[in-house]
C-alpha cells in the first residue's frame, strides 16, 4: 500500500484528486492530524496547556506542510498557553503600512510563575 508521501506526487496525486471527485473519499479527506490530545501538565492551569498530535506523512525539515520524499509520520507537542507577564497581539484591521504590535503587561502573575 502506498503511503501519504508517495500518493501526494505526480500521477498518484492525480488519481487521488479523481477519486475524491468521484467518491468523496481518499487522501484528500484526511484531517491534519490522525490523533491529538490536549493535556494539562501544570497544576496552576485551569485548562489544558500542552497539545500533542500525530499526523500522516513526514515533512521536510523547516518546511511547513511540504511532505518529504520518503514515507513516515510526524509527531509533535507544544505549549498552548505559555505563562507570561506580557501579551503580544497583532492588529490587522489597518493597511499593511500602518500595522503595529501591541505589548501589554498583564496585571497579575499566576502562582508558581518565575
Amino acid at each position: 500500500m502506498a503511503t501519504v508521501n508517495e500518493r501526494s506526487r505526480g500521477v498518484a496525486l492525480a488519481f487521488e484528486v479523481l477519486r475524491y471527485l468521484v467518491t468523496g473519499k481518499g487522501m484528500l479527506t484526511y484531517s491534519a492530524s490522525l490523533a491529538a490530545a490536549s493535556v494539562k501538565v501544570l497544576e496552576e492551569s485551569a485548562t489544558p496547556d500542552v497539545q500533542c498530535s500525530i499526523a500522516p506523512g513526514s515533512v521536510k525539515d523547516g518546511q511547513i506542510g511540504e511532505l518529504d520524499d520518503f514515507p513516515g509520520i510526524t509527531a509533535g507537542a507544544w505549549q498552548m498557553r505559555p505563562l507570561s507577564a506580557v501579551m503580544s497581539r497583532r492588529c490587522h484591521r489597518t493597511p499593511p503600512r500602518h500595522r503595529r504590535s501591541i505589548r501589554t503587561t498583564c496585571p497579575t502573575r499566576p502562582t508558581g510563575m518565575r
